[in-house]
């Protein structure tokens, strides 16, 4: 398969992002997201949301503010409505207080994004740009490491404390939206083993029942473990055991899981209500899932690629990257109805300049572009300069 730009924004950034367009210009209506983008499935931090003319974007790099990327117009300015305002402070409705913003999501007709910081704070911007609004505070004070809301309930994973062993302590809380109930703990990940260290991972949401994992770690040896949390019952069950470090989706009565610590990646299926598990002839990798097919992002960074799955397990289309000459970052992720790639690079300092330019790629694949002989993309490219 082939792939070419179908558009290329850039703009500069000085410090962090702050202004990307002439003040005078007028900012256009974002559109409201896809809902299908929150339900279902909830993976990581979600930096880009799709709506009906681009996406609603929170860049990874330092900034304070939310954009709108129009692919049609071929603009990408801060999500902002009030007139004359240049963009550069706290007065702009595209500020998000406190520290850089994350984890965007979709709910009731507004965008909702959590904060990063020593206490992340939630936040429900308007989609016309008009500002925003202080929701929660993260519960305990700790990290919010993941989120998603479905339904009248915001899911939250949160790191709030240290165990014994200087571990992150991991938690799992409900939140009722309408403040009508206090934090619920779904569940916790604990220092009640003999592992050294234990992380709680990737989280998905399925006909009320919240699927978590926990990798724990000892000198050369590891095991991964995936829970089940049944809210109708209040009961956890443990579904798989393996020793290796895994990447998995649920879909349906299956957990679809890679073992990513070996070479090649190896993948598997198994059923809810089985032990057993069975090999699947395709390479693994680092998975997500949407209402459609199977995405397996390659465990190399050289080239990275994405294939795309049937729910048979055929292929049915592979989007690649080569990576940068120089590259500090890289991030795959999917929305409903994009496959994105991320990375940031360093280029020579211009000219004049002693500073270094850096780099922040997005490109993004339509979920239209599945089957296509020749993929397109939009792409944004932002552009920073640090001090050194």
């Amino acid at each position: 398969m082939k792939n070419k730009p179908l558009l290329y924004l850039s703009f500069f950034l000085a410090l962090m992002i702050t202004a990307c367009r002439d003040p005078q210009v007028a900012v256009p209506t974002a559109k409201n997201a896809e809902t299908g983008t929150i339900s279902g499935f909830g993976n990581a931090h979600r930096y880009l949301m799709d709506t009906e003319d681009g996406h609603i974007i929170v860049p990874l790099l330092n900034s304070e503010y939310i954009y709108y990327w129009n692919t049609k117009e071929k603009i990408c300015v801060p999500l902002c409505n009030k007139p004359d305002c240049d963009h550069m402070g706290r007065d702009c409705n595209a500020y998000i207080p406190d520290a850089q913003p994350y984890s965007l999501q979709f709910y009731d007709g507004k965008y909702y994004i959590w904060t990063t910081g020593g206490s992340p704070r939630l936040y429900a911007v308007e989609p016309d740009g008009s500002g925003s609004s202080l929701i929660m505070i993260s519960p305990t004070g700790g990290g919010v490491r993941n989120s998603f809301i479905i339904g009248d309930y915001c899911y939250v994973h949160v790191a709030f404390a240290q165990d014994s062993n200087g571990s992150d302590v991991d938690a799992i809380y409900r939140i009722d939206m309408n403040q009508k109930e206090s934090p619920v703990l779904i569940a916790v990940n604990n220092d009640n083993t003999d592992w050294l260290e234990h992380r709680m991972m990737t989280i998905f949401y399925q006909d009320h029942k919240l699927y978590y994992q926990i990798t724990e770690y000892n000198p050369g040896e590891c095991r991964s473990r995936v829970f089940c949390y049944n809210e109708e019952t209040e009961t956890t069950e443990q579904l798989l055991e393996v020793p290796h470090v895994i990447s998995y989706v649920v879909v349906g009565e299956k957990i679809i899981y890679s073992l990513v610590d070996c070479e090649p990646a190896e993948l598997y299926c198994k059923s809810l209500d089985r032990e057993e598990s069975i090999k699947i002839d395709q390479e693994g990798g680092y998975l997500s899932s949407d209402d459609t097919y199977y995405y397996i992002t390659s465990t190399s960074d050289n080239p990275v690629s994405c294939r795309v799955l049937d729910r048979q397990f055929q292929q049915v289309d592979c989007f690649t990257e080569q990576q940068p000459a120089s590259i500090d970052f890289i991030a795959r992720g999917t929305t409903n109805s994009s496959i994105i790639f991320n990375f940031e690079k360093m280029q020579e300092a211009p000219d004049g300049e002693s500073d270094p330019l850096y780099q922040d790629v997005y490109r993004v694949y339509s979920k239209e572009q599945i089957g296509k002989e020749e993929h397109q993309y939009d792409e944004l490219v932002l552009d920073m300069i640090l001090p050194e």
